[in-house]
């Protein structure tokens, strides 16, 4: 009589970190099983950013999302990808008028073209962030609040010399 005996196989299992790349992440690693899929992967965060997927290199070339196929046949690290959030800055004349009276900008890039307000009797003295004191805000000057916010106007009162025309007669101050 014949016997026939058949190999059974059971797949390898295999650990995959998360590099949150700049952002943290609350799951630093998985296991992952050889010809099933990656199933539920972390959610990182970093302020500023949305989250735009894990992939298999910091060149960001392949995508792994829940439903991809683990073909891995070692150890991996999956490394986050991510894009800046943009924001609107409020432009608040503080007095004047400006347009447009707001700009949208984005986290950790320079803000770019200001406008420039105008207000009669006053020389403007630039962008900041409150309406008295706060820090210069400059067309250079880079994003780092991560929200929604404004830029307040500040200005010089204009001085102006008056000069007295006593028209025939006398002034005791000329200006």
């Amino acid at each position: 009589k014949t016997l026939t005996l058949y190999a059974h196989w059971i797949p390898n299992t295999y650990t995959v970190n998360f590099n949150a790349n700049g952002g943290s992440v609350g799951t630093p690693s998985k296991t992952v099983t050889y010809d099933s899929t990656y199933g539920d992967l972390p959610e990182p965060t970093k302020k500023g950013y949305i989250f735009d997927g894990w992939y298999t290199n910091q060149n960001f070339e392949t995508k792994v999302t829940r439903i991809t196929e683990v073909q891995i046949t070692e150890n991996q690290t999956l490394y986050a990808k991510w894009r800046p959030n943009t924001y609107q800055a409020n432009l608040y004349a503080n007095g004047g008028s400006v347009s447009p009276t707001s700009i949208i900008v984005t986290y950790d890039s320079p803000y770019g073209t200001l406008p420039t307000p105008t207000r009669m009797g006053y020389t403007f003295n630039g962008w900041f962030t409150q309406s008295s004191g706060g820090d210069r805000v400059e067309s250079t000057t880079v994003v780092k609040t991560a929200s929604t916010h404004s830029l307040c106007a500040q200005w010089d009162a204009n001085t102006y010399t008056v000069n007295f025309n006593a028209n025939g007669g006398s002034v005791g101050t000329p200006s």
